[in-house]
C-alpha cells in the first residue's frame, strides 16, 4: 500500500496539471475574446454616435444656428457614456465645448495638439483610448474640401469595464465548475489508472530479470496514449462545442430578434393596386434596421409610406414597429389626409421614444381615378417624379418633390398640423421614393439622379429597374462591401392604360 501511494499522488498531480492548464487556457481565451467583442461593439456604437453629433453640429454651423448647436451639445446628457464634447473651427480654434456635470461651457477648452494633429492628418475619424476614456475625433465636412471644423467626443469606459469584469467573473465561475467536475472524475478513475501503472511496474521488473521478450513499451504506450488521446480528444471536443454553441446562440439571438421585428412589418416587395404598380427594396446595414416602407389600398386611393428612424439596432427597429402599428390603425379608419396621419405618427413616435429617436418620413395618397397625389414630407429625402421614360432621358428630367417640408417626426413639441402638398401623376409616370442610405451608397443625390436617367429608359418596367438595382446592391454586399446605413427605395408607377 505504501508503494502505491506515491504513484496515486503522481497520477492525480499530472491530471490536475492538465485540467488546470486546459481549463485556465479556456477561461483566459474566452474572457479575452468576450472582452474584445464588447469593447469593439461599444467603440463602433460610440463612433456612430460621434458621427451623428458631428453631422448635426456641422449642419447647424452651416445654418449659423447657435441655439441649435447648444441644444445638440446639451442633448449629449442623455447618453450616460459621453463625458465631453469639444468643437473647433477649421484652423483648430475652440468654438464650443460641453462637459458632463457642467453643461455647455463658456470657457471653451481646446482639443489637445496631439489629438488635433491626428484628426487633421487622418482627414477622417480617429479612435484612441486613454485609461478609462475613449476619444473619437473627426472632421466636420461636406464633400472633400468643404471643412467646417473638428470635433472630439470623449466617452467614459467605466460602465463597459464593469460589465467586462462581470462577464469575466461569470466565465471563470463556469470554467471552475467544469474543472471541478473533471477533477472529481479523475479521482474516481485513479484506481483504474493505477492498475495500468502496476502492470507497467511488473513489466519493468520482468525486464530487469532478463526477460527481453516483453513488449512493455508498446503496451505502456497504448494504455497511456489511449488515456492522453481520450482526454485530449475530450478537451478538444468540449472546446470546439463550447465555441460553436456560444457563437450559435449569439447569432440565433440576434437573428431571431431582427426577424421578429422586421418580418412582420414589411409588405411584399411588389404589388398591383388597381392602376398603380408598386415595387420596393430593403436591405438593413445590421441585424436590425431603422428603415421602413409600406403601402395599402382603399376603395378610391393608394397610400404609400416610407420612414427612416435615427440609428440602428433594436430601438430603431421598435420605432418602425410603432409606425407599422399606426399604419394598421389608419387602414381601418377610411381615407384620412396625409397631414392628419403625419400628426398622429408624430405624437405616437414622440411618446414611444420619449423624444430620443426621430424619424424622417414621406407619406402620400394617390387618387386611383385622377392620379392626384396628396403628400406630406417630414425632413425625408425628396422623392423624384419621373416622366414617361424615353431613350435620351437626362437627370434634369427628374423632378424632386421638395416642398412643403416639415420637421422630423418624434419631436416632443410639434405643431398639431402638418403641411401638405399636391401634384398629379399622369399615366405612364412614376414616383421614386428612397431613404438617405441609397443616396449615400450612390455617392450623393447627383450620382443617384444620373443612375436613374441612365438605367431607367428602355427597361422592361420601372419595377424591373428596382429589381436590377436591388440585385446590384446585394451582389456588391455579398462580395464584401460594408454598408454604413440601411438602404430602402420603391418605385410607384401609374399604369399607362
Amino acid at each position: 500500500m505504501l508503494r502505491r501511494f506515491p504513484i496515486r499522488a503522481k497520477m492525480l498531480a499530472y491530471t490536475l496539471i492538465i485540467v488546470l492548464g486546459l481549463g485556465g487556457s479556456l477561461a483566459v481565451t474566452q474572457v479575452i475574446s468576450e472582452s474584445e467583442r464588447i469593447l469593439t461593439t461599444f467603440t463602433n456604437s460610440a463612433k456612430k454616435t460621434s458621427q451623428f453629433i458631428s453631422n448635426s453640429i456641422r449642419d447647424q454651423i452651416e445654418a449659423q444656428n447657435i441655439e441649435a448647436i447648444q441644444e445638440i451639445l446639451s442633448s449629449a446628457d442623455v447618453n450616460p457614456n459621453i463625458d465631453s464634447i469639444r468643437v473647433t473651427d477649421r484652423v483648430g480654434l475652440p468654438l464650443y465645448s460641453w462637459k458632463r456635470g457642467e453643461g455647455v461651457s463658456t470657457d471653451k477648452k481646446r482639443i489637445s495638439h496631439r489629438s488635433l494633429d491626428a484628426i487633421m492628418d487622418s482627414r477622417g475619424w480617429v479612435v484612441y483610448q486613454e485609461g478609462e476614456l475613449l476619444q473619437i475625433g473627426g472632421v466636420m465636412q461636406k464633400g472633400e474640401e468643404d471643412v467646417f471644423g473638428y470635433i472630439l467626443v470623449t466617452f467614459s469606459l467605466e460602465d463597459i469595464t464593469s460589465f467586462i469584469r462581470a462577464s469575466a467573473m461569470s466565465s471563470v465561475t463556469i470554467t471552475s465548475l467544469f474543472m471541478l467536475i473533471t477533477a472529481l472524475m479523475a479521482v474516481l478513475l485513479s484506481d483504474r489508472a493505477i492498475g495500468g501503472l502496476q502492470a507497467l511496474s511488473a513489466a519493468t521488473q520482468q525486464l530487469a530479470r532478463g526477460d527481453y521478450s516483453v513488449r512493455v513499451n508498446v503496451r505502456s504506450r497504448d494504455e497511456i496514449g489511449d488515456l492522453a488521446n481520450s482526454f485530449n480528444a475530450m478537451a478538444e471536443e468540449v472546446s470546439r462545442l463550447t465555441d460553436e454553441q456560444v457563437e450559435k446562440a449569439r447569432m440565433e439571438s440576434e437573428l431571431k430578434a431582427a426577424q421578429q421585428v422586421q418580418a412582420s412589418i414589411f409588405p411584399p416587395e411588389s404589388a398591383q393596386l388597381g392602376p398603380v404598380g408598386v415595387c420596393g427594396y430593403y436591405r438593413a446595414a445590421s441585424e436590425c434596421g431603422g428603415d421602413w416602407w409600406h403601402y395599402h389600398e382603399t376603395d378610391n386611393k393608394v397610400y404609400f409610406w416610407m420612414g427612416d428612424a435615427t440609428g440602428h439596432g433594436v430601438p430603431a427597429a421598435l420605432i418602425t414597429s410603432v409606425a407599422k402599428t399606426v399604419a394598421m390603425v389608419v387602414e381601418r379608419i377610411g381615407e384620412p389626409e396625409p397631414k392628419e396621419v403625419m400628426g398622429l405618427l408624430n405624437r405616437v413616435i414622440a411618446e414611444a421614444s420619449e423624444g430620443k429617436i426621430f424619424m424622417t418620413f414621406f407619406l402620400c395618397a394617390m387618387d386611383k381615378a385622377t392620379g392626384v397625389v396628396r403628400y406630406s414630407l417630414a425632413s425625408h429625402d425628396p422623392p423624384y417624379k419621373i416622366p414617361r421614360v424615353f431613350s435620351d432621358m437626362k437627370r434634369g428630367d427628374l423632378h424632386p418633390i421638395f416642398e412643403p417640408n416639415n420637421g422630423r417626426l418624434g419631436a416632443v413639441a410639434r405643431p398639431a398640423a402638418f403641411s401638405e402638398g399636391e401634384f398629379v401623376l399622369d399615366k405612364g409616370e412614376s414616383l421614386f421614393v428612397f431613404t438617405d442610405g441609397l443616396a449615400d451608397y450612390m455617392g450623393g443625390s447627383s450620382h443617384l439622379e444620373r443612375y436613374i436617367a441612365r438605367n431607367l429608359p428602355n427597361k422592361a418596367s420601372p419595377g424591373q429597374f428596382v429589381r436590377n438595382l436591388g440585385k446590384e446592391i446585394d451582389d456588391k454586399i455579398d462580395a464584401g462591401f460594408e454598408m454604413v446605413d440601411d438602404v430602402t427605395f420603391c418605385m410607384i408607377h401609374r399604369i399607362d392604360a
